[in-house]
């Protein structure tokens, strides 16, 4: 039992003599003392991924009821492979999949946006839907903020960019791939003959 658990149970305990509770029921007792944090209650998720759950931090619990663990993509989100309702194989983002379970999405929006643009932050209260222009243009604003150095592997040659936005049109390598090179979360340390760093 660990110290935040001895001293609910102390508490419980304390509780029980001066009659506060009986121990009549336990279980339900303990519940209505200290009920569970709502933002780790989870939650199933909407067809097509109804085998699986979530709450509102992002946690994601598999069809055994057992908390999966996701690895980041190249791009640098996190995401998990899962089986949808039909049986195919697929993989979804965290964050997409706590945004379908809890956020309304009346106008059929496409993309999920985390606001504080903090891609390991897949709590609910940072997350939002946008549609997939306007995504685009806050990814290309939040590029802005992320100079980049391109270096040649051949000859060295350092090229700045203003953005991850503007290096890759200019070299013709998505923007994914050059912020996963720069984040160290892309599956190959470079592509097109150049790796990337963000500028200091």
């Amino acid at each position: 039992m660990d110290l935040t658990q001895e001293i609910k149970r102390n508490a419980y305990d304390l509780a029980y003599l001066k009659g506060l509770i009986s121990n009549e029921n336990t279980e339900t007792s303990w519940a209505a003392i200290f009920p569970a944090n709502p933002m780790r209650v989870y939650k199933k998720a909407p067809m097509p991924y109804s085998r699986y759950s979530t709450n509102r931090l992002g946690q994601v619990k598999g069809p055994l009821g057992k908390v999966l663990k996701p690895y980041v993509n190249n791009g640098g989100y996190s995401v998990l492979p899962v089986t949808k309702d039909d049986g195919k194989s697929t993989t979804i983002t965290v964050s997409r999949l706590a945004a379908l379970t809890f956020i309304p999405n009346p106008d059929r929006l496409s993309d999920v946006d985390h606001i504080d643009e903090d891609l390991d932050d897949n709590c609910v209260d940072n997350l939002r839907w946008l549609s997939h222009p306007d995504n685009l243009r806050r990814r290309a604003v939040k590029g802005g903020k992320h100079a980049v150095t391109a270096v040649e592997l051949t000859t060295g040659k350092k090229t700045e960019y203003s953005s991850i936005s503007s290096a890759a049109v200019a070299l013709g390598i998505s923007y994914s791939t050059i912020r996963g090179i720069a984040n160290g979360t892309y599956s190959l340390p470079d592509a097109g003959g150049y790796y990337f760093v963000f500028a200091k």
